[in-house]
Order: structure tokens, then sequence, then C-alpha cells
């Protein structure tokens, strides 16, 4: 009889469990989508609209078109990016409350490998070349490739530390609620050390087998379960009453309904705030005179892309953030292109605002080794760039500025200024 009536509590408490699983709040349509990016495939051809970027959110599928003055002539350029990761995945979005979970796993989720995966690019790219950045090869057509991922990411901003506290807030709930439903079915129930070890291994086994709890979470509400049990054998030992639990369960629901409420009302930068270390690599060939015969792999290169993310959203009905990012890049080129290989090291300031995004950004350019002729081995590149979110996955770019002065035959000659504007589709999955 006993263990009957340790059943009936469980599967009580569980159906308690479930009716607070309707109660989630349904942040999924609140989700503010950011701006696309470049993709690395662009900056190896010369004709980024922004050299120094952090991969955006998680995309399936991004495709970009853009038209502007390089170097002093009119390019069309188009590009491609895709994760194979989210293809290969094919998990069903159809449902909210998972598209929910998926938007929080994203933004707080510590898993390393995760996170890789969801952030992993790989972009093709296309455009006309020249002799002004490409040396002594014939003019043709551009086919770059690149690849780009996440490596490190720490703090996850406001929405993290309110989804943490409204989880806390349940596991007490969880475990309180198991106390009130005995009274329920038991009229000699009496609060004792043995029940609560027993409530304690529900919610124990509750935390684990959860699918709203982040892995790295786990251990955490572990531990605040343990000082629960303990703070509860003292209540116990003092002499608990129902009043008391009453009280307690009061207090949690009114932490569990402010977290929640503040989560539906804001809307939520599907990007995670603070430190963040990015890694890309691009190369590229050059098909001279449009033939494919006359293909030369010309140039690749590989760069890291510290960034820090500052959330700024004060305002609950609005995305803000400042993002200030870095740029250590090396780029080797084939002979025929340039003699030197380049060191690239630069810094950019961008302020996010819902769906306008405005920044700055400045490049410095070292050759190494500098030819003899040449007398310097720097250049720069600074360029000024707005992009707005039209509607959700389309954001129209525009940049204006100075590029690169080609190669380092041309490093002395006046800057040429660049101008571009294109629009980037993706597909969110």
């Amino acid at each position: 009889m006993e263990n009957l009536l340790k059943k009936i509590i469980f599967i009580l408490s569980c159906l308690l469990f479930i009716n607070m699983n309707a109660q989630i709040p349904p942040v999924a349509g609140e989700v503010e989508k950011l701006k696309l990016t470049s993709n690395p495939a662009y900056v190896i051809l010369g004709v980024e609209p922004t050299n120094i970027e952090r991969p955006s959110t998680p995309r399936e599928f991004i495709t970009g078109v853009q038209a502007g003055i390089v170097n002093g002539k009119l390019k069309p350029n188009f590009a491609m990016e895709f994760n194979p990761f989210i293809w290969a995945s094919n998990q069903d979005t159809s449902d909210r409350d998972a598209k929910w979970f998926k938007a929080a796993n994203y933004i707080i989720d510590h898993n390393w490998y995760q996170n890789f995966k969801k952030s992993f690019g790989f972009s093709i790219a296309t455009s006309a070349t020249d002799t002004t950045i490409f040396g002594s090869l014939k003019a043709g057509t551009g086919l770059s490739f690149g690849l780009k991922a996440n490596l490190l990411s720490f703090k996850h901003g406001e929405f993290a530390n309110r989804y943490e506290n409204w989880l806390e807030a349940f596991v007490k709930q969880f475990f309180y609620n198991q106390f009130m439903v005995n009274l329920i079915v038991d009229n000699n129930f009496s609060f004792t050390h043995a029940n609560i070890d027993a409530y304690a291994i529900n919610t124990a086994l509750l935390i684990n087998a959860s699918i709203l709890v982040p892995n790295y979470l786990k251990p955490k509400l572990i531990l605040t379960l343990n000082d629960l049990v303990k703070n509860t054998k003292k209540q116990v030992s003092k002499g608990i009453s129902l009043s008391y639990m009453i009280n307690e369960l009061t207090n949690i629901n009114a932490t569990m309904n402010t977290e929640a409420i503040a989560i539906q009302r804001q809307k939520i930068a599907y990007a995670k705030t603070g430190f963040s270390l990015d890694f890309a690599a691009a190369g590229m060939a050059v098909f001279q005179e449009n033939n494919f015969s006359h293909a030369v792999f010309s140039k690749m290169g590989i760069w890291l892309t510290p960034s820090y993310r500052w959330d700024m959203s004060n305002n609950i009905n609005h995305v803000q953030s400042i993002d200030a990012l870095g740029v250590f890049r090396y780029t080797w080129n084939d002979k025929r292109v340039d003699s030197a290989s380049y060191l690239d090291l630069g810094m950019k300031v961008q302020y996010n605002y819902d769906k306008l995004a405005v920044s700055a950004e400045g490049v410095l350019r070292f050759a190494t080794p500098k030819p003899l002729n040449t007398k310097s081995a720097w250049t720069y590149r600074a360029v000024a760039n707005i992009e707005y979110t039209l509607v959700e996955n389309i954001t129209l770019k525009l940049t204006v500025g100075t590029n690169f002065d080609g190669n380092t035959r041309t490093y002395t000659d006046p800057k040429q200024m660049i101008g571009l504007v294109g629009l980037d589709f993706g597909l969110l999955k």
C-alpha cells in the first residue's frame, strides 16, 4: 500500500510538471534574429561589405547578391553560405515549444560542440577579378570558398539569467508540490526526513530527464535542490507547518511569474552577449579570361575574430547592443598575385538597434616581405556600413569608404574608394 501511495504521489507530481510546461514563456515569436553577416568567401575576394564580422544567428542557408564600385570598377557579386550540420539534423520546427527551447538552448548552452555546429558555415562566392588586386593574372572570374565557426563564447545575457532564475524556482515548486499532493491523498501525512529524501530523489530524476534544462545547468540545479533539502529538514526539526509550505509556494510562484512575464515581454536578441572568439578560413581560384583551363589557385587566408557584445536593452520593447571586434588575419598569395603575403590587424565598433546596425571599421595591412620597389609595407581599409533587416532573413547593406591599395605594386597609389550595396537572403532553422 505504501509503495502504491508513493507511485500515486509521483504521478500526480509529474502531472503538475506537465501543467507547468504549458506555462513556459512562449518567446519563440519574440526572438529577434540578428542581421546576416558577410561570409569569408567575400573577404578573400576583396569585395566584402565588412572585413570584420562574427558569425550571425545560425542559418540553414544564406544567399547574397550585391553590386558596387571596387577599385574604380562596377562589380556584381554573388555568394551563398550553408550549415551542413543543420541540413543533416532534419529536426521538426513546427512545434512552438520546440522552437522556443532551441532559441533558449542556443543562447545559454555551454556545450562547446553544439555551439560549434550551430555557428559553422561553409560559403562560396564569385566576382569579376582585375589586375589591381590579382597582379599579373589576367582579368576573369574569381571563385572563392570559406568556412567559419565560433570557438569560444562565455556570458549569455539577461535572458539566460532570467531563465536560470525561472528554472531554480521551478525545481523548488516541484519539490514542495509533492508535499501538497501527499497532504491531499493522505489525511494522516506527517513531514519526515524519509519523505524529504524521497521527494528529493524524484526532483533529481526530473532535473536530469527534462529537456527544459540545459546540461550545463543540471549540476547547479542539483546543488539548489541539496540546499533546499537541508533547509526543509531544519524546518521539520523545528516543527514545519502547512502554512509555512503554502507561504513558500506563494513566494516561488511569484518569482516564476515575474521572470516569465519579463521573458514574454522582452524582445530577445538571438545572439550571445559577452566575449566571443571566432575562426574563419578561405581560399580562391581565378579563372583567367573566364577560361576553366586557365584557373590559378591565387590566395588563401586564415583569421581570428575576438569580439565583445554589451547588451544595452533597457527598454523591453527593443533589442539594443554595442559590439567591439578585432581581427587578426594572415593571407598567402600566389607569386603571380603578389610577391608578399599580408598580415591584417583591425578593429570595428558596431551599434545594433532592432533591425538597424551601424558600424565603422579600420584594418591595417602589412606586407611581408616588403618588395624593394615598394615605399611602405603598410596600407589600410576604412569603411562605414549601414545594415537594415527589411523583413525576417532579408538584410539590406550599404558600404562606403576606402579599400586596400590592391597589392604591393600599387601601395603608393591614391586610395581607391569602395562602394557596395547588396541584399542577403537567409533561411533560419
